[in-house]
């Protein structure tokens, strides 16, 4: 017997009214994660929420039930030709609840219909989501690193 599924997440496109309860998100879900050594305060988290959404706003998109925000994806294409997920939270108190799931099916669904074939992230090895994203098929890329340097 199959257990029952969740109901559907409600998703739709994140407006720039949506920029301050989305930094506070990104603030509670990353700010006790030791793994990604705290989380940007929450005014630089409201500016790259911003800047992401003014560079590609039909590439970011928000779960939200009954006019409570439960999470944002934050993504970027380049000529139709390559996407990526800039930035991704759920509320804790949503966590494992089937809305990263639906943010993330949603997105992969949004390229697809665009003839895109590949997504990629950064994700951090040593967090819990680095799981959820193995789970749903992302892999390491074993041709290209990641390369930093200080400016």
């Amino acid at each position: 017997m199959n257990a029952p599924s969740s109901p559907a997440v409600p998703i739709r496109p994140l407006l720039a009214a949506d920029v301050p309860a989305c930094a506070r998100l990104y603030q509670r879900a990353y700010v006790s994660a030791p793994c990604y050594g705290g989380a940007w305060d929450e005014a630089t988290a409201a500016r790259i929420i911003h800047d992401v959404l003014r560079l590609f706003p039909h590439e970011c998109f928000v779960a939200e039930r009954d006019g409570v925000l439960q999470g944002f994806i934050l993504c970027s294409s380049l000529a139709d030709v390559r996407a990526t997920i800039e930035e991704f939270a759920v509320a804790p108190e949503c966590q494992a609840q089937g809305v990263g799931s639906a943010l993330l099916d949603y997105v992969l669904d949004h390229y697809r219909r665009r003839g895109l074939t590949h997504i990629e992230l950064i994700a951090n090895r040593h967090a819990p989501a680095y799981a959820f994203y193995r789970k749903r098929g992302f892999a390491e890329n074993r041709d290209y690193r990641l390369l930093g340097r200080a400016v």
